[in-house]
């Protein structure tokens, strides 16, 4: 630039001329256009609203519940699929139970009716066996070795007829004795009929109570020197079987 006043060249910008002094007046700056251009997009990052955050913990609660939801419903599935297998063995153990209950029991009742059938077919034998004998003895002569017969004034005469007023339980000297005939008694009155045969032979009874009933008999005579192998040796066959009957059917039924 120039000053106005002496004409001289003054650097641009300078307030005064550094020649003549004189101040200068300042030129308006010159106005430049400047090329438009379009900015490029910027993410600006903005804060989160309130209904957002709110919506995103809505969210997360639903899927944690639901999370909750399934794995209850499948803790319950199994734990009802425990309970129905549990369930299942239980009846099972039962059923097996009851089924080998009801085994038992039949076999229990299978072996009292056999049991009950070898008792019918054992008395039904012996039945057979004394009928049998009976009439193979009917047909010889009896041998009467009762010591009835040795006492004072009974030389002569039946047995059975002389003895009816003061009583006899059994014709067991003549006729066979069966366990059927025994059934109908009880313990005092088997034990007597025993002991009857061998009172028949003066059997010395050690016992008071035999003692007293069969003293109480007029037909009884005591033989002190008759001991057991005394009146064994007196009795007939007859009379020594039914003592072996007897005795067997006293132990069967636990009474000695």
């Amino acid at each position: 630039m120039y000053c106005s006043k002496c004409g001289k060249e003054v650097r641009d910008g300078a307030a005064f001329c550094p020649h003549c002094g004189v101040p200068l007046a300042q030129a308006e700056p010159e106005e430049y256009e400047y090329e438009e251009y379009d900015e490029p997009a910027v993410a600006v990052r903005k804060g989160l609203s309130t209904g957002v955050i709110i919506a995103i913990i809505a969210a997360a609660a639903l899927v944690l519940l639901a999370g909750i939801l399934a794995f209850t419903s499948l803790t319950h599935s199994k734990q009802q699929a425990q309970i129905a297998q549990m369930e299942a063995q239980v009846a099972q153990a039962e059923a097996e139970a009851e089924k080998a209950k009801q085994e038992a029991e039949k076999a229990k009742a299978e072996q009292q009716t056999a049991q009950e059938q070898q008792i019918q077919d054992q008395v039904a034998q012996e039945q057979a066996n004394a009928a049998a004998q009976q009439q193979a003895q009917a047909s010889q002569p009896q041998t009467v070795n009762n010591y009835y017969y040795y006492g004072t004034g009974y030389a002569s005469g039946s047995y059975y007829s002389s003895v009816k007023s003061s009583g006899y339980l059994w014709p067991t000297d003549t006729q066979y004795i069966t366990r059927a005939d025994l059934s109908g008694y009880d313990s005092d009155t088997v034990a007597a009929i025993r002991n009857e045969i061998y009172a028949r032979h003066g059997y010395a009874f050690q016992t008071q109570r035999w003692k007293n009933y069969f003293g109480s008999k007029s037909w009884y005579v005591r033989d002190n020197s008759c001991t057991q192998s005394v009146a064994l040796s007196r009795m007939n066959k007859i009379e020594r079987a039914n003592v072996d009957t007897i005795v067997k059917y006293e132990q069967d039924m636990g009474w000695k």
